[in-house]
């Protein structure tokens, strides 16, 4: 069904703890244990020799070595999200590489300015840096980061790599550094997102070391009927979910699909309110090119194309839903008690 959606939980009591919340809220669900194989590949070494491999690999994918304009818009984003806790964009080798290139950048500036013992971030920059990304967190928030917290994020972002290493201390007065060091030869290991068809020779050449592991795991899948687009809210929906060990792929393609097929939805049933009663044939043509207001306040807008049988799936739906009623003749709102 089109309004069918499903999530991927990592194990059944919490798979079990979602459908028991659905079925409380009047919204059918189903589960099923899938087999999941995949493969992890990490490359570890100095950052500046992982740095060095990831260009080669990048030339030698076609990808070029300079950062391009999506890749730097997706490194600030991914920075802002995991200062925030929102969700980052998709990793890939060009964001790793462009990131540990920041990394290496930011640690060399900043053992070229300071000393064993200096004060690398004061207290009032982390207030200062959090209050403002606190401002970013909410869901309906449109603020755009300042110029000065974009300056401040790069340092901000390592801190969490320096404490890793044991490199920085708090204090009173703010972050400490704790002893100098050579950011050049930190060892570190990082996933690659997209492997290349790396060869023993090439990471004896830059001095690393790949290593591939296959994981043969178990996932659970919960599937839902149309019911989920009316018994639950959003807000209902996010917070049920705290806690549980959901895959956040296939949560974020469940909320994109609840977004844009309710456009779908909220059409359909506008113009049956206006109408009172509409063919099937009749209602097709209203959706087949259209423009929605995404948001009043802001003027957003957005188009696009649904195809008929589309459409026709959707309305099956929703009569199956008990949503609206009547044949492709003549359809209707169902009657509310």
């Amino acid at each position: 069904m089109v309004l069918e959606e499903s999530l991927v939980f990592f194990n059944e009591e919490d798979a079990d703890t979602f459908i028991r919340f659905l079925k409380k809220q009047g919204c059918p669900a189903v589960k099923s244990k899938e087999g999941v194989v995949s493969k992890d590949t990490t490359v570890s070494g100095d950052l500046k020799d992982v740095i060095a491999f990831l260009k080669k690999g990048e030339e030698l994918s076609g990808n070029g070595v300079g950062v391009q304009a999506d890749t730097a818009i997706a490194l600030v984003k991914t920075i802002l999200a995991e200062s925030t806790g929102g969700t980052p964009p998709p990793m890939t080798n060009a964001l790793l590489l462009a990131r540990l290139e920041l990394t290496l950048g930011v640690l060399t500036d900043l053992m070229d300015a300071h000393n064993e013992g200096d004060v690398i971030c004061s207290r009032e920059d982390l207030v200062e840096i959090q209050k403002e990304l606190t401002g970013l967190t909410g869901s309906l928030s449109r603020v755009e980061p300042t110029a000065r917290l974009l300056e401040r994020m790069p340092l901000f972002s390592c801190l969490e790599f320096l404490e890793e290493y044991d490199l920085i201390t708090p204090s009173p007065e703010g972050i400490i550094l704790e002893e100098a060091f050579d950011p050049d030869c930190i060892l570190i290991e990082r996933n690659v997102p997209d492997p290349y068809a790396f060869s023993d020779e090439l990471s004896q050449e830059y001095e690393v070391s790949v290593d591939q592991e296959v994981q043969y795991t178990m996932q659970v899948r919960v599937r839902t009927g149309p019911e989920l687009y009316f018994t639950c809210n959003t807000g209902e929906f996010a917070i049920a979910l705290l806690d549980l060990a959901v895959d956040p792929e296939s949560l974020k393609l469940l909320m994109f699909n609840r977004t844009h097929k309710t456009y779908i939805i909220d059409e359909i049933l506008g113009l049956l309110k206006e109408y009172e009663k509409m063919s099937l044939d009749k209602i097709i043509p209203y959706l087949e090119s259209f423009v929605l207001i995404t948001d009043v306040i802001e003027e957003d807008t957005m188009s696009g194309f649904v195809s008929e049988e589309f459409v026709r799936e959707i309305i099956h739906n929703l009569r199956t839903a008990k949503i609206i009623r009547g044949t492709d003749d003549s359809l209707q709102l169902a009657k509310t008690s």
